[in-house]
């Protein structure tokens, strides 16, 4: 980073990746890392990729067992953040989060990303999620337009869901 800096003092124009724009000399290195850092955790407007295992325990719930790999942008669902996405805000790729769903309402607990469950449903009945965060990504504009879309189908208001 420092080396981009003193590039940038020296006249150069260089676009920063992070911010998606021209570095100027006001930018610091602490800055730009935290962007990077906040570039890699899970956050509004991310498309956020999770691997999902269940299980009847802690020790059950294995990814290469019982396995689903779900991909959602995070935290556009019309009710606010569920308690699902709560549990996943701020975390890193590479992450691993156990939780325990036993006796909760999983409509409720998971939200809109209870769609991309759907039709294999089968891992919600575990009592316990182990969830890997494989990924995280900016999407594009098109992307968060169609899953808005596709959410706003699904809560339309009728029991058929």
């Amino acid at each position: 980073m420092k080396e981009v800096l003193s590039r940038v003092k020296e006249g150069e124009a260089i676009k920063c990746p992070v911010k998606n724009k021209f570095l100027e000399e006001s930018d610091s290195v602490w800055e730009l890392e935290m962007d990077q850092a906040n570039n890699d955790k899970v956050a509004y407007l991310k498309r956020v990729t999770l691997v999902v295992g269940g299980g009847s325990s802690r020790s059950e719930a294995d990814i290469s067992q019982m396995r689903k790999r779900i991909s959602f942008i995070f935290g556009i669902g019309t009710d606010g953040l569920s308690p699902f996405e709560m549990e996943l805000s701020g975390r890193a790729a590479g992450d691993v989060v156990y939780l325990d769903i036993s006796g909760r309402n999983r409509r409720e607990f998971f939200g809109h990303v209870l769609l991309w469950f759907m039709p294999e449903m089968e891992i919600l009945e575990s009592e316990v999620m182990k969830v890997l965060i494989e990924r995280i990504e900016q999407p594009s504009q098109r992307d968060v337009v169609k899953e808005l879309a596709e959410i706003s189908e699904y809560s339309h208001g009728c029991s058929c869901c």
